[in-house]
């Protein structure tokens, strides 16, 4: 696990900053009888310019689509949504955080939509402890939903129940995640993360339609475009990876991370070769506003 939340924190709760021990949800919420709720998940950095949470806009911009999708309504506007963040980061003297904001469906039992909904945020420091070394990866046993089932590119916390399977499952195996094929048998993505492959220089990325289009994920296209790299979004059948010469995941908690092997199978290019490491490298210093590789975490 990426990060390691405190027994007891003091969150944003519905309009004001309280120790999560106080926090009460009503037991009516269609966020507890549903799973109707919308998530984000963002990462603020030390950088030369202070405290900057990185893509912030576009991360509540989705946090807004995805409650737009489940019809829960939004009380804040953007702007007072990232206020909110950065607020809480000052209260708990955090300069790098991993930030979760949420907005949970009000009280109203019925599977209608609901006519209220809360804000909530937390915000924690990252576990130093982390290793940035590749993972190992299996093909998972689930797939990732039929995207005529519900919304996979909205932040449904409903719908994260099928990433606890199936990392469950991996983490059971020996793995330390799974790759998800979608509804047709071509690869999806890993339980949180969007998946790169490399093959003759030329990068490969399951298209859009079954998967969660990270923001990160744009952010690696966009990289490629500066450096000349050849982006291919496409259908991939599994059988892909055996000729591949290197793969990575990439998400706002894990970063860019490289894919040290697929079903017990090591990719022939080291990380350190790669083109996700050269990217790695340049995703940290856009992140920090300063050169450096993995700068600690503070």
């Amino acid at each position: 696990m990426l990060y390691q939340s405190g027994s007891s924190m003091d969150v944003y709760w519905d309009g004001e900053i309280v120790s999560n021990d106080t926090v009460k949800i009503d037991f009516f919420s269609q966020a507890l009888h549903y799973g109707n709720g919308v998530i984000e998940g963002m990462r603020a950095y030390r950088t030369v310019e202070g405290t900057r949470i990185f893509k912030a806009h576009a991360h509540f911009e989705r946090l807004c689509y995805s409650a737009a999708r489940m019809r829960i309504p939004v009380r804040h506007s953007i702007q007072e949504m990232i206020n909110i963040a950065y607020d809480l980061l000052d209260h708990r003297g955090l300069r790098e955080a991993y930030i979760r904001p949420m907005l949970i469906a009000g009280s109203q039992v019925e599977m209608t939509s609901p006519n209220s909904s809360i804000l909530a945020m937390a915000a924690w420091k990252p576990n130093p402890s982390v290793s940035h070394s590749p993972i190992q990866t299996m093909l998972s046993s689930f797939r990732r939903p039929d995207p005529s089932s519900g919304f996979p590119d909205a932040k449904i916390v409903g719908q994260y129940a099928h990433s606890v399977i199936a990392l469950n499952e991996a983490r059971s195996c020996g793995f330390h995640d799974a790759l998800l094929l979608d509804q047709s048998g071509h690869l999806a993505q890993a339980t949180s993360s969007n998946l790169f492959v490399e093959k003759d220089d030329v990068l490969y990325t399951p298209q859009v339609g079954s998967i969660m289009p990270g923001i990160t994920r744009e952010v690696v296209m966009e990289m490629a475009g500066q450096m000349g790299v050849p982006v291919c979004e496409e259908n991939l059948h599994p059988d892909f990876l055996k000729t591949a010469d290197a793969a990575f995941l990439c998400g706002t908690a894990n970063e860019i991370l490289g894919i040290q092997s697929f079903n017990r199978r090591p990719f022939p290019t080291p990380w350190e070769d790669s083109i996700g490491y050269a990217f790695a490298r340049k995703y940290r210093q856009q992140v920090t506003l300063r050169e450096g590789w993995y700068s600690t975490l503070i």
